[in-house]
């Protein structure tokens, strides 16, 4: 059963969502996308934040280390994971994912360390 604060903040993530469609400017719109992944992040909906996200990949190297930074303080380790494929395309997103993988699993951080001095 949903409860009626969830179906309300589901409503207004949506119209939100309608609006950042209306914007002209490709920057303000990844940013508006941007502020309502992280809304949703913090809501407990990581899963849902993924198909926004989906939406302002136009530049992830700027906008991967804001989305990944929200999961991890969110403990968000299953739809981290998932997040991880958008961070090949380039490499300074790659470099910031271990930083972040390192947070998520701190037990393996000298793995993820030796792993990049490795490929140096």
């Amino acid at each position: 059963m949903i409860t009626r604060p969830r179906r309300e903040a589901e409503t207004l993530l949506q119209a939100a969502g309608c609006a950042a469609e209306r914007i002209s400017s490709q920057k303000e719109k990844e940013w508006a996308y941007l502020a309502i992944a992280f809304a949703q992040i913090r809501s407990g909906w990581a899963v849902e934040a993924m198909s926004t996200v989906n939406r302002l990949l136009v530049d992830s190297d700027r906008t991967f280390p804001y989305i990944a930074e929200s999961l991890v303080q969110q403990r968000a380790h299953a739809v981290f994971k998932r997040f991880l494929l958008l961070a090949a395309s380039d490499i300074r997103t790659a470099l910031h994912a271990c930083g972040q993988l390192a947070v998520l699993y701190p037990v393996e951080a000298d793995a993820i360390a030796e792993l990049l001095i490795s490929r140096k």
